[in-house]
């Protein structure tokens, strides 16, 4: 476990969310105290049908702000940018207990869940308290699914860019999104291989990361603080 979290906080940290919280960020998923539910049926067709939506053509030049929204759905509706939480909509929340409130100069990271299941984490520019940072406006949005204990996460994830999702193959995401693996990552096919794609538009990042050429990490946030 320490490991999978370890590698989240590396990627994190890669997306300028979080350097220097990696005790705290190692614990945060496991000490999640959010009560599981169950995600209705008619929320997992919403899901599904976001991820499964007919692809929008990568644009010629690359993805503008409007282009990568438009294709972006968080729990089968557009993503906005910035957001709060009562726009990602129904099942989400913050957990700010403990080590899951990461508190840092210029900005709060806390983290996600969904259905009560860790799911990701959120930032804000603000420097807040606990207490008031479900009410904030958020810059950062990460999903993310470690290898170990997959039953902790959420079945269907509820975040689908262009239909990439996590567990999404790496093949399938260069076609839905034109992104290639940084150079650094080497082949993204080769078995046990870790990845890094970037991908920009004027005013955003995503970040995307996984491993065995499956996506387990994707992070949309403010590309002059990438």
């Amino acid at each position: 476990m320490k490991r999978a979290f370890a590698f989240i906080l590396a990627a994190a940290l890669l997306t300028g969310g979080i350097a220097g919280c990696g005790d705290k960020a190692e614990k945060s998923s496991a000490e999640s105290s959010a009560a599981v539910s169950e995600v209705p049926e008619s929320v997992k067709n919403k899901l599904t049908d976001a991820i499964n939506m007919a692809a929008v053509p990568v644009p010629d030049g690359g993805w503008s702000d409007s282009a990568l929204l438009d294709a972006t759905y968080v729990n089968g509706a557009k993503l906005k940018m910035p957001f709060t939480l009562a726009d990602l909509g129904e099942g989400f929340d913050v957990d700010t207990n403990g080590d899951n409130f990461i508190p840092k100069e210029g900005k709060t990271t806390a983290l996600l869940t969904y259905y009560g299941r860790p799911c990701g984490l959120v930032s804000t520019k603000a420097e807040v308290s606990a207490k008031d940072f479900a009410s904030q406006e958020f810059s950062w949005l990460t999903f993310y699914k470690t290898d170990k204990e997959p039953e902790k996460y959420p079945e269907i994830y509820p975040i689908s860019v262009n239909g990439v999702t996590i567990g999404t193959m790496y093949d399938d995401m260069v076609a839905r999104l034109g992104f290639t693996a940084d150079e650094s990552s080497g082949d993204p096919n080769t078995s046990g291989k870790s990845f890094t794609v970037s991908g920009l538009t004027d005013s955003y990042y995503v970040r995307i990361i996984g491993k065995e050429a499956k996506i387990n990490h994707i992070t949309i946030g403010p590309k002059t603080e990438q």
